[in-house]
């Protein structure tokens, strides 16, 4: 019969193994680097409305350099030039409530085509699986802009991005989106942005992530459950 040491050692096992996997937990996004696909609009695994389009940009003289080395793709923003306010692509995934989600995404002003462009990254939770394609509620997002200095349409936070050349890996900017999920959410929705002020201009987005900080909460409810164990093992090593 196994004692009771074996199993709290063998449970203490199998929650490092819980916390080491939660603790960096990744939302499972598709083409988080778009570098499936070449060209045309959109990017696999998103939903793209307006200008947008996954660019090859290791083709000269178009620029810019891919962030993720060796990459080759990104995704460009431009206009749009139809009267809408923005274009943007969106892709969700499951989402627990209580869990503090932080989406991380680089971005880049591309100097050849900076004008007065402002960028957005947005982290959102909604009360059905699928974000806004699951047909559920918006219940809680937070929003993060990058803007051109000097961009007329900045506002109060914008992080400031200098027009870069493109060619080097560090002409990129790293922005991120924190949130606790509220009550209720089933999944979350990372959403880029580029919002036209009125002279054009474009933005490049690569390496989108979402990591799940701190420890989910069924990792403490283990945890919990393990004290007990520990204090089980104790009271009968007393009784002994």
């Amino acid at each position: 019969m196994m004692t009771i040491r074996k199993k709290i050692l063998q449970t203490a096992g199998a929650g490092a193994l819980i916390a080491l996997f939660a603790s960096g937990a990744q939302a499972a996004l598709i083409n988080a680097g778009f570098e499936t696909g070449t060209g045309g609009p959109c990017a696999a695994g998103w939903t793209c409305f307006e200008g947008v389009f996954t660019q090859k940009t290791d083709v000269d003289p178009f620029g810019p350099t891919s962030h993720d080395t060796p990459g080759t793709n990104s995704l460009k923003m431009f206009g749009p030039f139809n009267g809408n306010p923005s274009s943007g692509a969106y892709q969700s995934d499951t989402a627990s409530a209580g869990v503090t989600y932080t989406a991380s995404a680089w971005v880049m002003n591309w100097e050849p085509d900076a004008f007065n462009n402002r960028g957005t990254l947005k982290l959102s939770f909604w009360d059905a699986p699928g974000g806004q394609l699951g047909g559920g509620n918006n219940i809680g997002e937070a929003n993060v802009n990058v803007a051109v200095s000097g961009n007329p349409g900045g506002e109060a936070g914008d992080i400031l991005l200098a027009p870069q050349d493109g060619f080097e890996v560090s002409d990129w900017t790293n922005i991120t989106a924190t949130l606790t999920a509220p009550a209720g959410t089933h999944s979350l929705e990372v959403f880029l942005l580029h919002n036209f002020i009125g002279n054009g201009g474009s933005l490049f987005w690569d390496d989108i992530s979402v990591t799940a900080v701190p420890v989910p909460a069924a990792v403490w409810l283990f945890g919990s459950g393990l004290l007990g164990l520990v204090g089980v093992a104790r009271r009968r090593k007393a009784q002994a």
